[in-house]
């Protein structure tokens, strides 16, 4: 397991999202990343790419575009903070 320091940054969460709105098929980019970070042990990483696909697949995406500027800022916002 990754230690939860050397996971994903808010720099890297933005760098991700725009990676996934880059592809033809952004939730299938986000599932494929999750799936990915959890074979490589990185659960904390696999959880953000899946919760990103989550918003992503409900329609979220003027959240995910707040959220996306938030982690440029270099803040980071948990799903816990935003859904309580």
């Amino acid at each position: 397991m990754i230690p939860a320091e050397d996971a994903m940054g808010p720099a890297q969460m933005a760098a991700l999202l725009d990676a996934a709105f880059r592809v033809a098929d952004p939730l299938s980019y986000l599932d494929t990343t999750a799936m990915t970070f959890r074979a490589l042990g990185r659960g904390d990483d696999a959880r953000a790419a899946a919760w990103m696909g989550c918003l992503y697949a409900e329609g979220e995406i003027e959240l995910l575009m707040s959220l996306r500027t938030t982690w440029r800022m270099g803040l980071v916002r948990s799903p816990e903070s935003i859904v309580g």
